[in-house]
């Protein structure tokens, strides 16, 4: 058997940008098994006013946010102790008016 072997080189990610308008995401965060490390999470997170958090179910946390720095947002929930993992359920993209379809004519 012929086997290639690729060399990937990492991709260095652009620096969190800050959007000209708010941008509003929703995250499905999911939370440790631990009572002691979930709850701490839960307590930093409501401290947050201008996170919108939904009900727990099992280990799972919806929170919508409305942010200008969406990526730092994922960043920061990411790193809370109690955290496990933070998925992107959605994320609203306002096209500017120079990307816009219209905006040629």
């Amino acid at each position: 058997m012929l086997f290639l072997l690729l060399r990937f080189t990492p991709v260095k990610m652009p620096p969190p940008a800050t959007t000209p308008e708010p941008v509003l995401i929703s995250l499905a965060v999911r939370l440790h098994e631990d009572a002691n490390l979930r709850d701490a999470a839960l307590a930093v997170l409501k401290t947050r006013p201008d996170l919108q958090l939904g009900t727990l179910h099992e280990r799972w946390l919806p929170l919508v946010a409305e942010t200008f720095s969406p990526l730092e947002l994922h960043a920061w929930v990411e790193s809370l102790p109690g955290v496990l993992a933070v998925e992107v359920a959605f994320v609203e993209v306002t096209p500017t008016p120079e990307s816009s379809p219209s905006a040629a004519d």
